[in-house]
């Protein structure tokens, strides 16, 4: 049996504009291809991903990455065949904090440790170097994770692509799950973020963690989900 959990949350007040790019629920309709595209022997359908005009720089910049993503998709063949587009979705920038966050209390927390118990391994000056330096590397290589991570929905499945050195690609049949869990841990909750997690017989779970406006995210993919069930148009 299919099971729903969204996790019930106080109401919120929704935050003024945002620099991330808002992603957008689109219908199954497909474009007219044009002339050229029917030329292409593998025709892979792409439905309209419509980019919000934006007022800032930064806005300009996470629109420009967007659209960028979408043809390193296609060049990669990660999209199959008939499959429709329908959200291509970045995690915010606070997962590079959020990511970093365990990592670098421990770091802090050992530090301050040896200093209680009288054990100066370094000068004071080195040893509070070396702590910046281990939290910067952490931020640094959750930056790289980040940049490479994007959460996909087609009108076939539910994509994951991850990894810094190599993408590591994670897909679920929309005909398969068997429950949806919107979840938002304390620090997502103060900065009105969330995190999904997809389950399906015989599949790992799969997890898009802390991304923007998650109620809507949740009641997309949802959806999307209960769409492709009931028309049994997966394959």
């Amino acid at each position: 049996m299919m099971t729903w959990n969204q996790e019930t949350t106080s109401p919120v007040i929704s935050p003024g504009p945002s620099l991330e790019t808002k992603p957008r629920c689109f219908s199954d309709r497909r474009p007219t291809p044009t002339s050229s595209d029917r030329e292409a022997q593998n025709l892979i359908h792409i439905d309209r991903l419509t980019i919000p005009p934006v007022a800032h720089a930064a806005e300009a910049a996470e629109a420009a990455v967007v659209r960028v993503s979408l043809a390193a998709l296609l060049a990669g063949h990660v999209i199959q065949d008939g499959e429709i587009v329908q959200m291509i979705l970045k995690p915010s920038r606070w997962f590079i904090i959020l990511n970093s966050l365990f990592f670098n209390g421990m770091v802090i927390a050992f530090f301050a440790l040896l200093h209680v118990v009288g054990w100066h391994l370094f000068e004071p000056r080195s040893t509070l170097q070396l702590i910046v330096l281990l939290i910067a590397a952490r931020m640094m290589w959750s930056a790289l994770q980040w940049m490479g991570r994007y959460y996909i929905l087609t009108n076939h499945r539910l994509i994951r692509l991850s990894g810094v050195f190599d993408v590591q690609i994670m897909s679920i049949p929309l005909r398969k799950v068997s429950g949806i869990r919107l979840y938002r841990t304390v620090s997502e909750r103060l900065l009105n973020k969330g995190s999904l997690e997809v389950t399906a017989p015989g599949y790992s779970s799969m997890l898009w963690q802390t991304f923007s406006r998650p109620k809507h995210i949740y009641e997309c993919v949802r959806a999307a989900v209960l769409r492709s069930q009931s028309n049994g148009n997966c394959g």
